[in-house]
């Protein structure tokens, strides 16, 4: 299994961040390496990708955090870097399965793959209070559209989920803070993974730029 990628990016967080490429060396001193758009840690078998809590509320304060869960691994930005050992603590009234936080990295989160932080009920957005960050985009110029396939791979946290038509096409979809899920569900938040079989309906938006962007409304397993 490949540990390292260099400079990953979660949509939602890439764009409210302003964080652009990898740096040298972090502006924390003794603290690991956050430079990159997305750092990846592992914990107990299982990945976790930082959001930075500048997101939300706390700004360049530290998040809450709880008692310590055991010793994880923060890997390096660049390949070519060094791997480094860190704490993993317990974020405040968040299970670790839905995010963990860093005692070298008080400024961030660390959130697994497959879930979706930017919708009101899972409790990292209320964590970081993100309601002022992540506003459901303006709905102009917009056709009703519907889209089904195969997901192609398990989306960020909070990222966009690709999805398969079949022939060769497939869309990316954006999910938004109103999105609904029907049967695609684990501890007790929306969760989507590679190889799940999906239906989309929503709005095909052009908001801001000759981007195209499909908002979706309602995901449902097929």
């Amino acid at each position: 299994m490949m540990h390292r990628r260099a400079c990953l990016v979660v949509a939602v967080v890439s764009a409210a961040s302003g964080a652009s490429g990898c740096a040298g060396e972090s502006e924390y001193g003794s603290e690991i390496h956050v430079d990159c758009l997305t750092t990846k840690m592992e914990w107990n078998d299982v990945a976790y990708w930082r959001v930075p809590a500048k997101l939300g509320k706390y700004g360049r304060a530290a998040v809450p955090s709880g008692g310590r869960l055991g010793t994880g691994t923060a890997f390096a930005c660049d390949p070519s870097g060094p791997d480094r050992s860190v704490t993993v603590r317990r974020l405040r009234g968040i299970p670790p399965a839905l995010g963990v936080g860093v005692k070298e990295d008080a400024r961030g989160v660390y959130l697994p793959r497959g879930y979706f932080f930017q919708q009101p009920a899972h409790p990292v957005y209320r964590l970081l209070k993100l309601r002022r960050w992540l506003r459901a985009t303006p709905r102009r110029r917009c056709a009703l559209i519907r889209v089904a396939g195969e997901v192609l791979e398990t989306p960020l946290p909070g990222g966009l989920i690709a999805i398969a038509e079949g022939q060769g096409l497939s869309v990316v979809v954006s999910v938004m803070p109103y999105t609904r899920f029907w049967g695609l569900h684990r501890h007790g938040q929306a969760y989507v993974q590679k190889g799940d079989h999906v239906a989309a309906l929503g709005r095909w938006c052009r908001p801001w730029n000759t981007f195209s962007e499909f908002q979706a409304e309602t995901i449902v397993r097929e």
